[in-house]
């Protein structure tokens, strides 16, 4: 309760007095005689315009502490008269808001003039109801975390009070700074404040925004505290290379390679690709804002010089990634192929014609040697030596028998398949 005496008024001065609804309120009254040889007779209470009283003591037969007390069916038993000497007046229980106004105490003594004392009380009415919302699609309520919402986004936190006498002041605050005390919205029991947040940085993660009712110091405001919850897309994502901006690999030895994600919310997910093709050989673990990713890839020869790519993104942001590729160096053994011209049937030669042999070979690296065969035994004559291709001129019964190439390299050596010659005699 709270007691403020104010200018005088044209009977007495006005007392104004403030109660919280459901809690007891005195309404003070002095009803001691002026004089010393004086007596108090009667002491009425008024509320409003009405004529009537709504209590009363009459002491004029009596004492005023043996006095009889009556009181308006109206009060419900509220109200009773506090005679103590440090404090009179007419003390009000369960205060509701009909008891606001203006109230006129009216005592009479014996023989001092009548003395009337003005009152006026203010009820206080707690808000019944605080509603946070946000507008970020969908619209929803918040509780306890507003949220998440991607960087970058512009919100709008809306504050919904229900109820409240007078009407409250209702306020944005973060960490003890007032951030916004308008109210769009007054009407009927709502009052609303909309708070426009500008676009969302990632150091508004965790931010802590209070909303605050108060219509009163008599009580504690009205308030709720939520945070803000966020969402955002990695800053750098990195692939494993060994420094050489190529990642070498031997063929059909398994090898793990890694991906690490950083400063995506939640850790982003990590996708391997291999020239368009989905790699799913992999395991990811996940630290704070940090996400490694370990592919196992078993590398083919067909692998060489494709790119190697992770990608990373945030769950619920798709459009938001970044990739890191690199060439996969396949180190194999050369594949060779003995071939000749397909118009020539090697069971059709005749003696003195030319055949000649292709070798194809794929290799990485290249090859650092080539060796041709006739029946097994290394060729050194009768042929272009050292080339992919050996050219036999004017061939005898002699020449006839199987023919092969081989191809070596830093991992490896490996013959071809065999193609006999079989020469027909003129």
């Amino acid at each position: 309760m709270e007691v403020r005496t104010g200018e005088e008024g044209i009977e007495s001065p006005l007392t104004e007095v403030k109660g919280v609804s459901g809690g007891r309120v005195l309404l003070p009254c002095d009803f001691d005689p002026p004089i010393s040889n004086d007596s108090t007779h009667l002491v009425l209470f008024y509320h409003g315009g009405i004529g009537t009283p709504i209590y009363s003591v009459d002491a004029r037969s009596v004492n005023v502490d043996r006095a009889s007390h009556w009181a308006e069916e109206s009060l419900g038993g509220r109200a009773y008269m506090k005679l103590d000497k440090s404090q009179r007046g007419l003390v009000l229980e369960e205060v509701q808001l009909k008891d606001e106004g203006d109230y006129r105490c009216r005592v009479d003594f014996l023989e001092s003039p009548t003395r009337n004392i003005r009152i006026r009380l203010h009820v206080v009415v707690p808000p019944r109801s605080l509603t946070i919302t946000t507008d970020y699609a969908p619209k929803s309520r918040v509780s306890r975390v507003a949220g998440p919402f991607p960087e970058g986004a512009e919100i709008t936190l809306s504050c919904q009070v229900l109820g409240g006498h007078p009407r409250p002041q209702v306020t944005w605050w973060h960490e003890g700074s007032l951030l916004d005390d308008v109210s769009e919205v007054k009407t009927g029991q709502v009052t609303r404040n909309a708070l426009s947040l500008p676009p969302l940085t990632r150091g508004d993660l965790n931010k802590t925004l209070t909303c605050q009712a108060s219509n009163s110091d008599l009580i504690m405001p009205l308030s709720q505290a939520i945070t803000i919850d966020m969402i955002y897309g990695p800053t750098w994502v990195g692939l494993e290379t060994e420094g050489r901006g190529e990642l070498r690999v031997g063929e059909g030895v398994a090898r793990t390679v890694t991906c690490e994600a950083w400063g995506a919310r939640p850790p982003a997910v990590i996708q391997w690709w291999l020239e368009g093709e989905t790699l799913t050989h992999t395991t990811q673990v996940e630290s704070g804002e940090v996400s490694r990713s370990t592919l196992t890839l078993v590398p083919e020869p067909r692998h060489h010089g494709l790119s190697l790519t992770c990608r990373a993104s945030t769950p619920g942001l798709p459009h938001i990634a970044l990739a890191s590729s690199t060439k996969l160096a396949v180190l194999y053994k050369p594949r060779v192929e003995l071939r000749v011209d397909p118009l020539v049937d090697l069971r059709e030669v005749e003696e003195g014609e030319d055949v000649t042999f292709f070798c194809h070979i794929d290799a990485h690296p290249p090859v650092t040697g080539l060796q041709w065969a006739h029946n097994g035994v290394p060729l050194m004559t009768n042929g272009t030596i050292g080339q992919e291709r050996l050219a036999l001129a004017g061939v005898t019964r002699g020449s006839s028998g199987g023919y092969t190439c081989a191809a070596a390299n830093s991992e490896g050596a490996r013959t071809s398949n065999t193609l006999t010659l079989a020469v027909k005699c003129g």
